[in-house]
């Protein structure tokens, strides 16, 4: 009988009518059907005789490890704050901490301000949802729909511009303020100006870096001030929810139906809302880290000061 020879595993198949092109044991090629085993040479590869076996060569000592007394300068710093400062005068210290104290006292009232805009918008969106969900059952009058648009309007233009005339301000509070606390921790900030300016304003960096900046002055602060993490975290937390739910409400409008339009008034309420709590949480920083900063129990301001009467002439 006929067989068919595996080209792979030598298997014999017997040849059972049409001959098949793939061996059923391991799937190889299968040969043409032959009456005999087919004669195949396999090479061998052998050492010529005489040939000395090689020995395994030890592997060389690597010597001592390595120690650096300091961190080399060609390596990567893993603090935001090194290079010991020598020698650093108190009268600059002095005068780079009372510019973050100017700085912060323009930012109370901005802060402060800008908290009370967003709260009212929010509150000016939260009625225009009230319109909206009364408009789908009853006729509402022009002069209502004119005062809820004019409260809109007004407030969503006015809290924008407050908070970023404060965004400016608490910048430049902020880099005055790692600078300073790097110069009475006795440290140098590896981090510039410019790098600091971007890391807040950058969009969809800032998200992440604003917060990085900030824990890193928190952290740099924090044995002296008691700056607590978790007013850090929660801080970060408003500041990224304020811009998540500022876009989202921008792109939510962008379906242009009625339900979308409610959507985004919701959204843009809650923005509003996690704003000004950003802005309350913001200005808690920089009067607690401020006031550390400058040695004071409380920023400096105009106050009234009790004084004995003259005597008359």
């Amino acid at each position: 009988m006929p067989v068919q020879h595996c080209l792979r595993c030598r298997t014999e198949v017997p040849v059972r009518g049409l001959p098949l092109p793939w061996c059923p044991r391991c799937g190889g090629v299968l040969s043409a059907p032959v009456a005999t085993t087919p004669w195949t040479t396999r090479w061998v590869a052998h050492p010529p005789a005489g040939t000395p076996t090689p020995r395994p060569v030890p592997p060389a000592d690597p010597g001592p490890t390595p120690r650096y007394h300091g961190v080399p300068r060609w390596g990567l710093g893993t603090r935001v704050w090194e290079h010991p400062v020598a020698g650093a005068e108190g009268r600059l210290r002095a005068a780079t901490a009372s510019r973050a104290g100017a700085l912060a006292v323009t930012a109370r009232p901005l802060l402060v301000v800008t908290a009370v805009a967003a709260v009212a918008a929010a509150a000016a969106q939260g009625w225009r949802y009230g319109l909206l969900v009364r408009g789908r059952t009853e006729l509402l009058s022009a002069r209502t729909a004119a005062l809820s648009d004019t409260a809109v309007i007004t407030l969503g233009v006015l809290a924008p511009v407050l908070a970023l005339v404060s965004a400016v301000v608490c910048t430049l509070w902020l880099v005055r303020a790692r600078a300073s606390a790097a110069e009475q921790g006795g440290v140098v900030e590896t981090r510039s100006c410019r790098a600091v300016v971007a890391g807040v304003w950058l969009p969809l960096v800032n998200l992440g870096q604003a917060g990085v900046l900030v824990m890193e002055l928190a952290h740099l602060l924090g044995d002296r001030a008691g700056a607590s993490t978790v007013r850090v975290r929660g801080w970060w937390a408003s500041w990224v929810a304020c811009g998540v739910l500022s876009a989202l409400s921008v792109a939510w409008r962008g379906w242009g139906t009625a339900q979308a339009h409610a959507d985004a008034v919701v959204l843009t309420g809650l923005g509003e809302l996690a704003g000004a709590s950003c802005a309350v949480l913001t200005w808690v920083l920089v009067r607690t880290w401020t006031a550390e900063l400058t040695g004071a129990d409380r920023l400096p301001g105009r106050r009234w000061v009790p004084a004995a009467p003259e005597r008359s002439a």
